[in-house]
């Protein structure tokens, strides 16, 4: 159900494998192995870590890297998945679902946090089976995650910067799609297609997205369509029924159904509305 694997007790895998458990990898990363993994020169150079989930391939020279010295593998099985969501509140952990240039990169204190638990989880594994052993894990696991989870959000902090210029290009991609007519003919993108379009996976694409501006893809597409329609209001030369076509909306009442909820007001009243605010 679990192992934790060290340096040395594993061979060369010989070919491309498809696992059919969760993976963490702790690895010490050399500079020629930089971009495989996707560190900036934002990025910390202490450790990497990389995940995979059930039914992903493992490329061979995953494990043994030129140069790329893998310090801890830990395995587990999707079957304690539903454990750790009775017991500890599983979350979505979505790095699971990130590509391996999306990879966590590592100070030397948070490295020392991950070896940390993953030794106290080795620990209880050569425990003994009793009737406790499978709660323990399971919250091991948990909290082993947990710092995961805290050290991607410290990464997209540190990467602040050119996250913002993504977010910025992500904007400006959005203005020429809604306001060039294309999205009557190919519909609002989904968020694989965006990510794919900016070279990220769709789940790291909106973690990241959702942490530089607190709205997930689908709500940040709604509030960009939402600042085009105020903005085509204002100026007043189409109609509501024209402007909610013009966004891909499939019905009026769609369009003002929405609208109402982000503005508090419907679109035909939106001027007014707006006019009349109190500026104090």
């Amino acid at each position: 159900m679990v192992s934790l694997i060290r340096p040395g007790q594993t061979d060369i895998l010989p070919e491309q494998l498809r696992f059919g458990f969760y993976a963490v990898w702790l690895q010490e990363t050399p500079s020629p192995s930089a971009t495989v993994f996707g560190r900036t020169e934002y990025d910390f150079t202490d450790g990497t870590m990389v995940f995979l989930r059930p039914g992903e391939f493992a490329e061979c020279n995953l494990w043994y890297k030129e140069g790329c010295k893998t310090n801890r593998l830990l395995c587990f099985h999707p079957s304690l998945i539903e454990m750790i969501k009775k017991e500890c509140g599983w979350k979505q952990f979505s790095f699971f679902r990130y590509r391996l240039d999306e990879s966590l990169h590592l100070s030397l204190r948070e490295r020392m946090v991950v070896e940390r638990e993953m030794d106290s989880l080795d620990e209880e594994l050569r425990w003994g089976i009793d009737e406790h052993s499978r709660t323990i894990i399971c919250y091991k696991i948990a909290l082993l995650l947990d710092y995961i989870d805290r050290f991607y959000d410290r990464q997209f902090i540190t990467r602040h910067d050119i996250n913002s210029e993504l977010i910025k290009a992500t904007e400006q991609w959005f203005d020429h799609f809604f306001r060039s007519g294309k999205i009557r003919e190919k519909g609002i993108p989904s968020t694989v297609s965006l990510a794919e379009r900016f070279n990220h996976s769709a789940s790291y694409f909106n973690d990241m997205l959702k942490h530089e501006t607190g709205k997930d893809t689908a709500e940040f597409v709604k509030c960009k369509r939402i600042a085009i329609a105020k903005e085509l209001l204002q100026q007043g030369e189409k109609s509501v029924t024209e402007i909610a076509a013009e966004l891909g909306f499939p019905t009026h009442r769609g369009f003002c159904s929405l609208f109402k909820k982000f503005c508090g007001c419907d679109p035909r009243y939106y001027n007014h509305c707006s006019s009349n605010k109190n500026p104090e």
